[in-house]
């Protein structure tokens, strides 16, 4: 990886050497070069504006000019570009906009409050520096353009913005810190690029090659809004921040912006503050020696790779107010890792280290390996993955292999949060819309953007709909979380239903008779007074009798038997029941006779004593003709001719027969 981007550097560094600038520069006091001429001390008129040059304080000045041609700073020692106004140089194709003497050892930009410097460079660099370093400072802005594939910030020593604003658009290189190698040391020296309290804007996504590229150094943003952009074409060296050293990023006002094919790439990576956000296809934050992170926040994307790697060193999160997301697209790689060979023997040498709130997603999410150790993801104390725990496997004979594994054993993908979760007491509750299940979510409300979900258990209480009132359903949903049991009701209405009847009452039922039909009744609901259930008919009974009377009965005599009568059915005339023979009487006698037939009474004796008595005291003559006759009587029993008694009878036949008359006459009348 490493020998392709030194291949890349040797390019730039080929190209940039090819832009010196063209005229043969006298040595002595000639300290610039512009507009294709030496200038004089004192002031120049350039079209509308001016020039300065100060020998002795080793300054020019420039405000409001626009130059047609490239600058060159001659001097030998450290020279200052004061500008002032509104200024440009856009030189011919082929040449640089600012160049320096290779014995230059630093040039200092000081653009002035409001001031602005716009550089324009068409197959050239913007600024070449040939020999020192490279200060641009002040309240101004400094806007580079180069095209035609050629760095468009060029130097082989530091280079610094502070407080500035900057704006570089290019094809290749935006900001080259080509090496410089010290013969007598043997080894390259260190190079710096320092952003401070500056806002810095790189875009080279025209091409294929880093915003920012240090061969051997540091590269350090502090208190400073910087965007870079590069190329997301894959396979290509278009790193946003690429240092073989150290790149540190700080201060609470940074805000840095990555888009592009890779991310920043150091050899160690150090985030203490601000805000980082990087969008790649490949690596987003790669160490080669370890990443810490230890304030801040950060968020690390990757399509294809991984989002934070260390490869063989440690990866540290910390830090009570940082939060870190980090989010891969890969099937492959990790979220997080401080190993991507972990097979290598010198690869995974620290492992990983979290004691912060992480967000991480992706279908590998963190994996640590470490030389030697029991565990390579160590936690800070009460920090923790809910639901997961951690899983250690041995890989060869001196390393371990770490990560997260769910409640099943199962490597954790998708999305997880590393914190010191702690919940509140009331869960947010989510129903099935048919309330069959339910789900408890209690947020950590030390995340703030985690939230634990638990599924819980269901049971329903019916009530059922009537005839005149709907019904409902009443479900209880339990989850259990943290130790506590914490229930939610769902109730769901039921509609009434006509047919849902309750008591009922039978009405209209009739019994059959002997001669209509009978019906069973409807079985009708006291609630509603509909028919519930319809009765069915009763066929006629010819046995079902209702009122009866007595027919036929006839009183005994002691001349007749008697009958007591019939039961006869006023409806059907039928008999039903028959009645019974009763036996003559006895004869009812009075005064000797029975006052029904007429027939004597043998028991009954006429009492004479106080008749004849009476009698003979009277009128003894008589007595004596009445005891003649009525012995005669008695011995014939048949009245004698002339008697008294014949004509008694005849007088009550007469008076019968009158009394006949008279009533049938009456009767007429």
């Amino acid at each position: 990886m490493r020998t392709k981007k030194l291949a890349a550097v040797l390019l730039a560094v080929v190209m940039t050497l090819c832009l010196l600038p063209t005229a043969a520069f006298a040595a002595g006091t000639h300290l610039v070069y512009l507009n294709d001429a030496w200038l004089d001390a004192g002031e120049t008129a350039v079209g509308d504006g001016k020039v300065t040059l100060d020998v002795e304080n080793k300054t020019l000045t420039i405000e409001n000019v626009a130059l047609t041609d490239f600058v060159s700073f001659e001097a030998t020692e450290e020279f200052t570009l004061i500008v002032k106004g509104t200024n440009t140089i856009t030189p011919e194709s082929g040449s640089i906009g600012i160049g320096t003497n290779v014995n230059l050892p630093a040039l200092n930009i000081v653009l002035e409050e409001g001031a602005s410097l716009d550089i324009t460079a068409d197959m050239a660099n913007a600024i070449y520096i040939r020999g020192g370093d490279l200060k641009v400072s002040g309240a101004g802005s400094l806007t580079l353009t180069s095209s035609g594939g050629y760095p468009t910030l060029s130097a082989p020593g530091d280079i610094t913005f502070d407080g500035v604003t900057v704006d570089i658009t290019g094809d290749q290189v935006g900001i080259f810190c080509n090496e410089v190698y010290d013969e007598v040391e043997e080894d390259y020296v260190p190079t710096a690029v320092t952003m401070r309290n500056a806002t810095v804007d790189i875009d080279v996504s025209a091409g294929d090659f880093q915003a920012v590229y240090c061969f051997y150094g540091s590269i350090t943003v502090e208190d400073t809004v910087l965007t870079t952009t590069t190329s997301m074409t894959e396979e290509s060296e278009n790193y946003g921040l690429y240092v073989d050293g150290d790149l540190l990023i700080k201060g609470d006002k940074t805000d840095v912006k990555h888009t592009g094919g890779i991310g920043f790439d150091a050899d160690t990576i150090t985030i203490e503050g601000g805000k980082v956000d990087v969008k790649s296809n490949d690596t987003a934050l790669l160490g080669y020696s370890g990443v810490t992170i230890s304030g801040g926040a950060v968020k690390a994307e990757s399509t294809n790779s991984y989002a934070i790697l260390g490869t063989k060193g440690t990866v540290s999160i910390t830090g009570a107010d940082t939060e870190v997301t980090a989010i891969t697209g890969s099937e492959d790689y990790a979220a997080i890792s401080n190993a991507n060979h972990p097979d290598n023997p010198t690869f995974g040498d620290g492992g990983i280290h979290l004691d912060a709130k992480i967000t991480v997603q992706g279908k590998n999410l963190i994996v640590g390996v470490k030389k030697n150790a029991e565990a390579a993801i160590t936690l800070g104390e009460n920090f923790e993955i809910a639901g997961a725990t951690l899983k250690h496997e041995s890989i060869g004979s001196s390393k371990t292999k770490t990560y997260f594994v769910d409640e099943e054993g199962n490597e954790l993908t998708g999305e997880a949060v590393v914190c010191k979760h702690t919940y509140g007491e009331t869960p947010t509750w989510t129903w099935a819309e048919d309330g069959s299940s339910a789900t408890a979510s209690f947020p950590c409300t030390a995340s703030g953007d985690y939230t634990a979900v638990v599924n819980a258990t269901i049971t329903s209480e019916t009530t059922p709909a009537t005839c005149i009132a709907a019904g409902k359903t009443v479900y209880t949903a339990k989850a259990t979380f943290g130790g506590k049991e914490y229930t939610s009701t769902k109730e769901i209405a039921i509609a009434i239903d006509a047919d849902a009847h309750g008591e009922t009452e039978l009405k209209n039922a009739k019994d059959a008779t002997c001669t209509e039909k009978g019906y069973t009744g409807d079985k009708v609901c006291k609630d509603c007074g509909k028919v519930a259930e319809a009765g069915t008919e009763i066929a006629i009974d010819a046995d079902a009798h209702g009122e009866t009377e007595l027919k036929n009965a006839k009183d005994a005599t002691c001349t007749e038997k008697g009958y007591t009568g019939d039961k006869v059915c006023k409806d059907c005339g039928k008999t039903v029941e028959a009645g019974k023979e009763i036996e003559m009487t006895a004869h009812t006698f009075e005064d000797g006779k029975c006052s029904v037939c007429g027939a004597p009474d043998p028991d009954y004796v006429t009492d004479t004593s106080d008749t004849s008595s009476e009698d003979a005291s009277s009128d003894g003559s008589s007595d004596a003709a009445s005891s003649d006759a009525s012995s005669d009587a008695g011995s014939s029993g048949t009245p004698s001719t002339g008697d008294a008694s014949a004509l008694v009878w005849l007088v009550l036949a007469v008076v019968c027969i009158g009394g006949t008359v008279f009533v049938l006459r009456k009767r007429n009348a």
